[in-house]
């Protein structure tokens, strides 16, 4: 429209204002099924249902992740996978290797599988690994629901996430690895410490039972360490210890 609005006026034909020429060729059909420029709010996608899912005992749901292990040479990382058990946080599957392949997840969901049977659901982000033919093809074999993330939503892994967190902020982590050897020989130290002797604080049927840590090894089987016991028995005393009676008056 401006352009027409211009080359009248080279022309010399003044037949009205700018703003005249928009308002005429607003009222006119052709002008009003122009394409409307999209715009950001346009843009976005549907992010669709949240995914919810809940256990209520080990060895029920699974949720899998894929994290960077960075080395000191450039354009060069390493893949840490890694299975987490989302009702004890324990890890029941790991591997590094030096690249992202969905052969190499189905490798480790076997011995998993061999390891501690298999789980009624698996859950993951939306990477090219985790939404494979291969290892879907490999889980639906066994009966296993898939479930993934939302489109551009980046929390909806928060256990893996935090379980990757856990290990790259724990005290002496490297940070830097040289070789996909030094990795490995890292997560082969990691997760035995991380799996049996991290607590994650457990309660028993309420709040008066007092919170009783447990090792992650003791919740996925379902057992209880004597010196852990005790130790939920003292913070348990503690908390029914009564409240001394403050005097409200002074003689």
């Amino acid at each position: 429209m401006d352009h027409s609005f211009a080359t009248a006026w080279d022309e010399g034909l003044m037949l009205g204002s700018r703003r005249a020429w928009w308002r005429i060729a607003a009222q006119l059909e052709e002008q009003m099924l122009r394409p409307q420029v999209p715009t950001r709010k346009q843009n976005r996608r549907t992010r669709g249902e949240k995914p919810v899912l809940k256990a209520t005992g080990p060895g029920q749901i699974w949720s899998w992740d894929i994290t960077d292990l960075y080395s000191p040479y450039k354009n060069c990382v390493f893949k840490a996978y890694s299975i987490m058990d989302i009702f004890s946080r324990q890890i029941v599957g790991y591997r590094v290797e030096e690249r992202e392949a969905d052969h190499m997840a189905v490798e480790m969901f076997e011995q998993a599988f061999k390891d501690y049977d298999v789980p009624q659901v698996v859950h993951a982000d939306s990477g090219p690994a985790m939404k494979s033919n291969a290892l879907k093809n490999a889980l639906e074999a066994r009966h296993v629901r898939l479930s993934h993330n939302r489109p551009n939503v980046s929390n909806d892994n928060p256990f893996s996430e935090s379980g990757f967190r856990t290990m790259k902020y724990r005290p002496g982590y490297p940070k830097v690895f040289v070789s996909v050897e030094d990795a490995r020989a890292y997560l082969n130290g990691y997760v035995p410490w991380y799996n049996c002797e991290t607590c994650s604080s457990w309660s028993g049927t309420g709040w008066q039972d007092g919170y009783q840590p447990l090792r992650l090894i003791d919740v996925t089987h379902g057992t209880t360490d004597p010196k852990v016991s005790s130790y939920g028995l003292v913070r348990l005393s503690s908390v029914e210890r009564p409240v001394p009676v403050r005097p409200t008056s002074v003689a």
